[in-house]
């Protein structure tokens, strides 16, 4: 070859491809490395970059868009060979998703893919409404005022029935439930727990549920009570000896029921608020 003459970028391919033929699984001495490494320090930068370039494009194959239209058609509705790419219904070995797991420690993800997989994992978004659908119950607290017919009951009470004779349906006895405080409810009250004490409490909180500020008139035994609500005595500490004047408060009777769980919690709640009105 003539000193100054150079390879067309055909040739240069032709003498790359017999080259890694040729160096196809030999094994070059530490002088022949030597060499090579001697040989590209004389080379300029631009050289080695078309270089690497040139082989970079040789390792790809492009396609027009016309080819790939036609590939993807005639892959249309084919089947993954066995063992490449997803195999829908696939079960992997607890080996193998021990090796995912471990290849994916480190890897750092984009703001946008992280929010997908929060999205993909949220178990409230399958089968999610598509934009703009308006849900049926939105604004509605669920079965809130909804009367059922006199048919309709009896449907129900019939099916209850017939579930608890089939098992399916549990009823838990006293002590199974969850918030059994030992039979305190069946206590007896202290002999000084009379009405004249309980209309004492409740003129003092002048006739008004301390939990939600309801003021109630109205007498429990009076017929058709419009507000279907009536005030009661509650115990602070839940003890029905202690009869004193601070540790008793007036609550409407739907307010009593509410508060027979977390005793500690509405024990300092109640006891606060007596501090603070100046009951000690």
């Amino acid at each position: 070859m003539k000193k100054g003459s150079k390879h067309t970028e055909e040739t240069k391919n032709k003498i790359g491809e017999a080259n890694k033929l040729a160096l196809k699984g030999k094994k070059l001495s530490e002088e022949h490395k030597r060499n090579i490494g001697i040989g590209n320090k004389n080379q300029s930068k631009e050289t080695i970059t078309n270089r690497i370039e040139t082989r970079k494009r040789n390792n790809k194959i492009w396609h027009s868009e016309e080819t790939k239209r036609k590939i993807g058609l005639a892959n249309k509705g084919r089947k993954n060979p066995p063992n490449v790419g997803f195999k829908k219904g696939q079960k992997f070995t607890e080996e193998h998703k021990r090796k995912l797991s471990l290849a994916k420690i480190g890897r750092k993800y984009s703001k946008e893919h992280r929010k997908n997989m929060s999205k993909a994992s949220n178990p409230n978004n399958k089968g999610r409404l598509k934009k703009g659908h308006k849900p049926w119950n939105k604004g509605k607290k669920y079965c809130l005022g909804i009367k059922h017919s006199k048919e309709s009951k009896e449907k129900l009470s019939k099916t209850r029935k017939r579930l608890i004779k089939e098992g399916k349906i549990k009823i838990p006895s006293r002590k199974e439930h969850y918030n059994w405080q030992g039979g305190k409810s069946f206590e007896p009250y202290g002999l000084e727990f009379n009405k004249e004490l309980r209309e004492k409490i409740k003129q003092r909180d002048n006739f008004t549920c301390q939990l939600c500020n309801d003021r109630i008139t109205e007498s429990r035994r009076i017929k058709n009570n419009p507000s279907k609500k009536w005030l009661t005595v509650h115990h602070i500490d839940y003890n029905k000896q202690n009869n004193k004047p601070e540790n008793l408060l007036t609550l409407c009777h739907f307010c009593n029921i509410s508060v027979n769980s977390s005793r500690e919690e509405w024990t300092k709640h109640f006891q606060n608020i007596n501090l603070k009105r100046g009951i000690t």
